[in-house]
């Protein structure tokens, strides 16, 4: 039934420019891709019958109401008209604004392709929609499916069929990522309309119980896929809040990808991608924050010119943990366990970029590889390397790079490569682990809180940047490394990027 499903949802098109600005979807793994799915609040007094996993129909259940009939086999549509009637139906004014999906029926040629419209409420048994249905059908059309209120299944579905300025959101739960075609139930998801400007940023936000509560993420887990990015963004000026992806292992997949520019990621996971988890490739203005990457392969973050990222996990699989290029900033950025000769923790790809309060600990070949040109004009801040074959790798005297209040430690080949820094002051040495638990923590476990011991932990308390300012009249107290201690002890006090999934 879902494989037909998809074929048919492939024309589901034809919806764009028809849907309001204002419209917020509704995805739900107990709903179906043939429910209104959709909401538009500026049509009020009304009810958003989408919020139910089910559509508006006589004796449903979950659903809005189950006395009132919205949902009907027998609708009545005539072409370029936004009239529907319906013999059977029930309307009221309560449901203005829901959006009504349309398909199928007899035509005098054709039929109507899948596709979604803004109702609005005329009388008992006639609807006006905002747009007239489209396609190729002529005459008068008996028999059309239509249906109102319930969520829909799939993500693919509402990214399909959203336009510019539209809100996503997805109730906690595993949704199959079946297909590549971002056209079609359980498909990949393509957001290509974006927001509708600055002030209209377009939102897609997973939630547990209540809508904006950041519960329990929803997971959009790959299946029988490959060589694909599960969750794409084309658009500009869009949200994408609380989300997890679960790549399977699956090959070439790709976790989140972005081409575009203003973009705020929040609150996201990715899981066994063996490409990349975070790929920020392509526009400008992007900011990627508390984010988990587990068993990336081939890149956990990729950061192009411009775009951010602060309060970044990555750790426990085969590629270079963060690639930081152009103009970009890793900020309270922990990269852990990516194994290989050859896998770096951060490596510098482009000129100009800042690593600042962020540790690279137990990485195969380099914690921070600043080699080449891509060094020039770079600065790394208060940040940690341990446990790694090379510290702070470079291959020639990098006079463009600056080394400020850094630490390593425990890196079998150098802490820092001999001579390529000339700019390294305030460096600290460890003779110790710094951290309270993170070389035989559990996958995901991993505590980067400042440890107590002498030549570890204690070394670095109070000894990062800023400290003395240069009159001489403040004193600061900055930890090296992302996680600030508490002080005084027991205090509770607080932790500078608490990490929080």
């Amino acid at each position: 039934m879902k494989t037909i499903l998809a074929l048919v949802l492939l024309a589901a098109n034809g919806c764009l420019g028809a849907i309001p600005a204002a419209t917020v979807w509704e995805i739900r793994s107990t709903g179906s891709d043939t429910n209104g799915g959709g909401f538009d609040s500026t049509g009020s007094p009304s009810v958003d019958y989408s919020q139910n996993n089910n559509k508006n129909t006589s004796g449903c259940s979950n659903c809005g109401s189950s006395s009132v009939n919205l949902s009907t086999t027998d609708a009545l549509i005539t072409s370029a008209s936004t009239s529907v009637t319906s013999a059977t139906a029930s309307f009221s004014s309560a449901m203005t604004g829901n959006l009504v999906y349309l398909s199928g029926g007899t035509c005098t040629t054709g039929s109507i392709n899948t596709q979604w419209r803004r109702a609005a409420f005329s009388n008992l048994t006639t609807i006006t929609l905002d747009v007239a249905p489209t396609g190729t059908f002529t005459g008068t059309c008996t028999g059309v499916t239509m249906n109102i209120g319930g969520a829909l299944a799939s993500p693919s579905i509402a990214a399909t069929n959203k336009v510019a300025g539209n809100d996503v959101y997805i109730k906690s739960g595993t949704y199959t990522v079946s297909t590549t075609t971002t056209t079609a139930s359980n498909g990949v998801v393509l957001d290509s309309t974006g927001g509708a400007g600055q002030n209209n940023n377009s939102i897609w936000w997973g939630y547990g119980a209540t809508r904006g509560d950041d519960g329990a993420k929803p997971v959009l887990r790959a299946s029988g896929i490959a060589t694909v990015s599960m969750f794409k963004v084309t658009g500009s000026h869009v949200r994408v809040r609380n989300i997890e992806l679960d790549g399977a292992s699956l090959t070439a997949i790709k976790g989140f990808e972005t081409t575009s520019n203003y973009l705020k990621l929040y609150r996201l996971k990715a899981s066994n991608m063996p490409n990349r988890c975070y790929d920020l490739g392509g526009g400008s203005g992007t900011e990627l924050r508390t984010a988990e990457g587990v068993n990336c392969g081939t890149m956990g973050v990729s950061l192009s010119s411009g775009n951010n990222a602060v309060n970044i996990e990555i750790h426990d699989g085969t590629g270079i943990g963060v690639s930081i290029g152009n103009q970009t900033v890793c900020d309270g950025c922990l990269v852990y366990r990516q194994t290989g000769a050859t896998t770096d923790c951060f490596q510098a790809s482009s000129i100009g970029a800042q690593i600042i309060r962020s540790v690279a600990a137990y990485c195969g070949r380099y914690g921070f590889n600043i080699a080449g040109n891509a060094g020039f004009s770079m600065i790394v801040t208060n940040s940690i390397a341990y446990g790694n074959a090379t510290g702070f790798f470079g291959d020639q005297v990098q006079d463009g790079v600056s080394l400020y209040n850094n630490a390593g430690g425990n890196n079998s080949v150098a802490n820092v490569t001999a001579n390529d820094f000339p700019y390294n002051i305030g460096f600290v040495t460890l003779t110790a682990d710094p951290f309270v638990s993170v070389s035989s923590s559990a996958n995901g476990a991993a505590n980067f809180a400042l440890s107590t011991a002498a030549g570890g932990g204690a070394l670095l308390r109070a000894a990062g940047l800023v400290g003395l300012a240069p009159s001489g009249n403040s004193t600061g107290y900055q930890d090296i490394g992302p996680m600030q201690h508490a002080d005084p002890s027991g205090s509770g006090g607080q932790r500078s990027f608490t990490f929080l999934q």
